[in-house]
């Protein structure tokens, strides 16, 4: 059962329908999009405004590749869903779902291995999950309450991507934009953008992440009043 919420906010939110409140102890969150849309940055806002909860990243669950060589490791396409071990995200959502705490791999983007440290992560009331294809696993999005997808430009994402891969992990502009056209934008067409139709809220780019996290906030509480305990389905 789907509540519709057909309030209009202009050109920057558009707003689909949301699941009728849940009685679980944990809610899951789940904040899908491009690479460079702005998941991580509105996961952190929307932490700040929502007591007890925590940020979680489907990026720390992609496969350890220690078993390849480094030539091999680099020809490896990360923005495939094989590329991310979906199996153990889930058994770690049903966990935090039954009050208990996991272990959270700790990834190392520069070898693509995970280290032998792991992030102890409580269960909370609120877990918020962020990640480019988290709407692509079925198995995945059943165990999200609220399904939200960060509708953003190429463009920007794009100058998101450079500033962040230039700025943050010393690659240069020209890899960079190659890796774009070579993986991230093809699987974003063929795996990311066409799973938005899950979603029970598209984020349009406009507002600051601080409104949008402040109105998906109110949205949320506003759903946690309701009676009507269900969930739904993938």
């Amino acid at each position: 059962m789907l509540r519709p919420l057909l309030r209009s906010t202009g050109s920057h939110l558009l707003y689909t329908c949301f699941p009728v409140g849940s009685s679980q102890t944990t809610r899951i969150i789940g904040l899908c999009g491009g690479s460079g849309s702005g998941k991580s940055t509105l996961a952190v806002e929307l932490a700040n405004l929502l007591p007890d909860s925590q940020v979680l990243c489907f990026d720390s669950y992609y496969r350890d590749l220690e078993h390849l060589t480094l030539t091999e490791r680099a020809q490896v396409n990360f923005d495939a869903p094989d590329s991310l071990d979906a199996s153990l995200l889930v058994e770690h959502l049903q966990a935090l779902a039954q009050g208990k705490s996991v272990a959270v791999p700790v990834y190392d983007f520069a070898t693509h291995t995970r280290s032998d440290d792991v992030i102890l992560i409580d269960a909370h009331r609120y877990i918020i999950l962020e990640g480019i294809l988290l709407f692509a696993f079925p198995e995945i999005r059943r165990h999200l309450d609220i399904r939200v997808f960060l509708d953003c430009p190429t463009a920007l994402r794009l100058a998101r991507r450079l500033e962040r891969d230039v700025n943050e992990r010393g690659r240069t502009e020209k890899s960079v934009v190659e890796q774009w056209n070579t993986t991230v934008e093809p699987m974003h067409r063929l795996h990311v953008e066409p799973n938005a139709v899950h979603a029970h809220l598209v984020t349009q780019h406009g507002p600051p992440a601080t409104t949008a996290a402040r109105r998906l906030y109110h949205l949320i509480k506003d759903l946690d009043r309701q009676a009507s305990p269900v969930r739904v389905t993938p």
